[in-house]
């Protein structure tokens, strides 16, 4: 009779979770099964490793998997032995930081995971970084030649590269596999679990598409088109800003599972956050508590007096969807009021959708203001 595999009781869903995986254990041998708890976010990883040289065609659809993500609260991955073999020869640090023996939750005690000694994954860990810091060098030279000459469309190409460069090792890193052959879109919304940084430097434009994606693949319909108004030149500045960030994200990335491996138990420092409270908190709690503010940037203010009394008079720009001029109104009379007359507010509202697609009619102002 086949063991059953059981997760432990304190896990949210356990239940749940056990049935989906004896489910899969009777289409293909599970060897062995793996929680790690070491993401910030506090959603574990549920890792399978199959017994089987190669993950079969359709064997958990992918529309499943995600699912079992916004569900359970769970990231599952499922690896095979090629897999497996990927990791320990590029020494990607994965099966250290999260198959370990802490780990372990079920083994069906036939097979040894193949393992090798930390240093050893070290060393080629360094190169992945090093190999992955030249690429970029690269793609940035040639990226700032053909800026040179004024080739956009060329510029946009070697950008499209140059994210799914950054998002190869973003995945492989810490999802355990990479996803090529999806489009970007799809590619950044499935790491936003994992990376929210990604919501706040790359703008939606609508639930599953991204303004700068939309940008870059401009350049394949202008050169197949023949008519170069079909590029989106307006987000030249906006594509170079987000390429930087995704960037910093990967070196981040980096850093975090190195010292996340050699110090297994220590918090690391930067993985807590720290709330910054702002000095005109009142004025936001007013914003956001009856407003659909997203987001609020402070551009200017100044102090005024009258009748001896002193006001705060700040100059905001506001971020938010249906927010009318009435509601206008009604802020700047709630502020004042509810303050009692310490703060007063001058606000300007856009949605972010309407900044992106104007950003060239305002750059100047939205860069100094953000």
């Amino acid at each position: 009779m086949k063991e059953k595999i059981t997760l432990p009781a304190t896990l949210p869903h356990h239940n749940q979770l056990n049935q989906l995986l004896n489910l899969l254990s009777e289409k293909m041998p599970v060897r062995y099964v793996f929680l790690s708890n070491s993401r910030p976010s506090g959603h574990p990883f549920l890792i399978i490793y199959l017994g089987c040289s190669r993950l079969p065609d359709g064997l958990v659809p992918e529309k499943q998997i995600r699912k079992a993500w916004s569900r359970y609260g769970i990231h599952l991955v499922i690896l095979a032995g090629t897999e497996l073999k990927k990791h320990l020869k590029s020494g990607s640090l994965f099966l250290q930081r999260h198959c370990n023996a802490s780990t372990l939750v079920f083994t069906s005690g036939k097979h040894k995971l193949p393992t090798e000694d930390l240093s050893q994954s070290l060393k080629k860990f360094r190169l992945i970084r090093q190999k992955y810091g030249f690429a970029c060098r690269l793609m940035g030279n040639e990226i700032r030649k053909t800026e040179s000459i004024g080739s956009l469309i060329t510029t946009y190409h070697l950008y499209t590269s140059l994210f799914a460069h950054h998002l190869f090792h973003l995945e492989f890193l810490c999802l355990g596999r990479d996803f090529h052959q999806e489009t970007l879109d799809q590619r950044l919304l499935r790491l936003e679990p994992f990376f929210p940084e990604i919501r706040s430097f790359l703008l939606k434009k609508t639930g599953n598409t991204y303004f700068i994606t939309e940008a870059l693949l401009s350049a394949g319909k202008a050169e197949t088109e023949k008519e170069y108004s079909y590029l989106r030149s307006e987000f030249r500045e906006a594509i170079a800003i987000a390429e930087k960030q995704v960037h910093n994200l990967v070196r981040k990335t980096f850093r975090d599972i190195k010292a996340a491996v050699k110090h297994p138990n220590i918090l690391l420092k930067n993985q807590v956050e720290t709330k910054v409270v702002s000095p005109y908190e009142s004025v936001i709690s007013i914003l956001t508590r009856r407003f659909p503010v997203e987001e609020i940037f402070l551009f200017h203010q100044e102090e005024i007096v009258c009748e001896g009394r002193t006001t705060t008079e700040l100059y905001l720009l506001l971020i938010g969807n249906r927010i009318s001029k009435k509601d206008l109104e009604m802020m700047q009379k709630s502020v004042s009021r509810k303050t009692g007359g310490k703060y007063s507010v001058v606000p300007i509202v856009h949605s972010a959708r309407w900044i992106q697609e104007h950003l060239w009619e305002s750059q100047p102002f939205f860069r100094k203001v953000m």
